[in-house]
């Protein structure tokens, strides 16, 4: 008895060691920044593009005796959300614009990635705040990309790949080699650190539970479950871009959307995370959001939700296509100079004889 006990306990022991083992490769190994620098450049413009709509008419999106009422925004929110926060209202009328200029100034600042660590916060308080003024006008586009910002900004590490950050210090530590550097230095200097995986980490695993959740809660649904809900959708043409009343001759091809949508999302958090069939199910879910974008016209959520599916894109993949684009384009320069400044002693030549 006594063996078999000392035998559950050992095997206890190594299955916790290598949990822990994952648990610390999961969440600690150092990862390549750079599809966090791309993620950081295209939230970035997002965020920078709905300020500036935000912009055409200030006074009656932020001012006081705008669209919605602060005192109605500030009892909504602390019925439906306790404890958030928004800081448009303690802005005077007449410093609406140059606060909102302050917002463009961190929203550009955070994209092409100056100051990225300080200006990641800031950009996450700007998208909260704008967000949360008028909360009964908002969807999903502004909870998403909130949630994105917070964990660009969680870690300070948006800035370590593709951005003005990094360029500089790349500058600063091949200075001393002079014009030898190789053509994708400014990409091969993007270390890989533990700070760029745990935000990575974070955005995955979020996504993982919004598609989880977002199955689970059509599943119950017998539109969803008999895939009726597509014809419905199509029969609401107002909120698309193109008339799709067509497809309503074709039932079975609905049906299968529908469903295949539910199965997709529900199978999310476990297929994402197989290295095999993670390129076939990040193609599935980008042919998702198209079709809720052609569908819906939820352009700014379709775009927001692929942009976040880059965390599962590896940041080695990007670097090594941007550097190769990189090179050619340079390469192309130089044989270009090169082929105009023989041309140019050809000419010269011929007219010295």
């Amino acid at each position: 008895m006594g063996r078999i006990l000392s035998d559950i306990g050992c095997n206890v022991g190594a299955l916790a060691e290598r949990l822990a083992r994952a648990w610390a490769r999961f969440f600690f190994s150092p990862a390549d920044p750079t599809s966090l620098g791309l993620i950081r450049i295209l939230a970035g413009s997002l965020l920078t593009w709905q300020m500036a709509v935000v912009g055409l008419d200030l006074n009656e999106s932020l001012g006081s005796t705008g669209w919605v009422d602060p005192g109605a925004s500030a009892e909504y929110l602390r019925a439906m959300t306790p404890g958030a926060w928004t800081f448009w209202p303690h802005v005077p009328d007449r410093l609406l614009g140059p606060a909102w200029a302050a917002c463009m100034l961190i929203c550009v600042a955070f994209t092409v990635g100056y100051r990225a660590r300080y200006a990641a916060p800031l950009a996450w308080a700007v998208a909260v705040s704008t967000a949360n003024r008028s909360p009964a006008l908002t969807f999903g586009f502004d909870q998403i990309l909130a949630t994105l910002l917070l964990y660009l900004a969680a870690t300070g590490a948006s800035g370590q790949a593709l951005s003005l950050d990094s360029h500089r210090a790349t500058r600063r530590a091949t200075r001393p080699t002079g014009p030898s550097i190789n053509a994708t230095a400014r990409f091969d200097s993007c270390r890989p650190t533990v700070s760029a995986n745990l935000s990575l980490r974070m955005i995955q695993l979020h996504l993982a539970l919004i598609y989880l959740v977002s199955g689970l809660y059509k599943l119950p649904s017998p539109e969803w479950r008999d895939g009726s809900a597509m014809e419905m959708i199509v029969l609401t043409p107002e909120f698309g871009f193109f008339d799709l009343s067509w497809l309503l001759a074709y039932p079975t091809l609905l049906h299968l959307a529908a469903q295949s949508s539910v199965v997709l999302e529900l199978s999310y958090p476990f297929l994402i995370f197989v290295r095999r069939l993670r390129y076939p199910t990040l193609a599935g879910i980008v042919l998702l959001h198209l079709g809720i974008i052609a569908t819906l016209g939820l352009v700014e959520f379709g775009l927001t939700m692929i942009v976040a599916n880059l965390a599962f894109i590896p940041g080695g993949s990007l670097r090594a296509l941007f550097s190769e684009r990189w090179q050619g384009s340079r390469m192309r320069g130089i044989a270009g100079a090169n082929s105009s400044s023989s041309r140019e002693r050809t000419r010269a030549s011929a007219r010295a004889s």
